[in-house]
């Protein structure tokens, strides 16, 4: 008379209308406590949803928030570069991008048993060419098992240390590109990291070199630059 855990759900009200000593009395004292599914993670709902998970609607056996929430995770979403590369991603992990979830949010969910047909996301912005892209990916899915695996701090910054170590051309785009599809967390830290390499620099020449910019300003222009600023090289008194 009663679902097992691999059977999805079973409706209460076919077992009749009878009292106690009914069909329906007979099923009731047959069934498990409530606790005792929830231990075995299954859910029965009742006529009080309130008392349910909010996946169960009406008077049925229903699957686990966790195996429904996994079916969820399961989507992908393909993303389009600039330069027409694709990449399928985790739905969850895409949606770490408050651009991107704001192009998805309004999405229809695919029907059960039909593939998603969703088309590419396209991402036209210059800063994410298809190796850039790949990149911001990267650190998208590695926070995000961080998160799953509910990984230590310093276990995420061992690895964002790693992650930035790139040179600076490629940082400089991630930074654009964070930027553009609005990822907080990422953007700090590369904006960070370029922040950490100027503070290592004395002088404004030592900044030049270190980033390989170019000196547009004359020796006239300087000499008057330095001067109308020599109020910041003088030593407190």
């Amino acid at each position: 008379m009663f679902a097992t855990k691999g059977q999805t759900r079973l409706n209460r009200t076919e077992a009749g209308d009878g009292g106690k000593e009914g069909p329906r009395g007979l099923m009731a004292a047959h069934l498990p406590t409530k606790e005792a599914m929830l231990q075995d993670r299954l859910f029965v709902c009742g006529d009080d949803d309130d008392q349910y998970p909010p996946t169960c609607k009406g008077p049925r056996l229903c699957v686990p928030q966790d195996e429904f929430h996994s079916s969820q995770c399961s989507r992908m979403v393909t993303l389009l570069s600039p330069d027409k590369q694709t990449f399928q991603v985790p739905w969850d992990v895409a949606m770490r991008s408050t651009v991107i979830k704001q192009m998805l949010e309004d999405l229809p969910e695919p029907e059960e048993g039909t593939e998603d047909q969703t088309d590419p996301v396209p991402l036209m912005d210059r800063s994410c060419s298809a190796n850039v892209l790949e990149k911001v990916l990267e650190y998208l899915k590695k926070h995000h098992d961080f998160d799953k695996s509910n990984a230590s701090q310093e276990d995420k910054d061992a690895w964002d240390k790693k992650y930035v170590e790139v040179e600076d051309e490629v940082l400089f785009h991630l930074i654009l590109a964070a930027n553009f599809l609005d990822i907080k967390d990422l953007l700090d830290l590369t904006c960070k990291t370029v922040a950490e390499y100027i503070k290592q620099c004395k002088t404004p020449e030592e900044i030049r070199l270190r980033f390989n910019i170019p000196n547009d300003f004359t020796p006239e222009e300087e000499e008057e630059v330095r001067k109308e600023n020599a109020w910041c090289e003088e030593a407190p008194s």
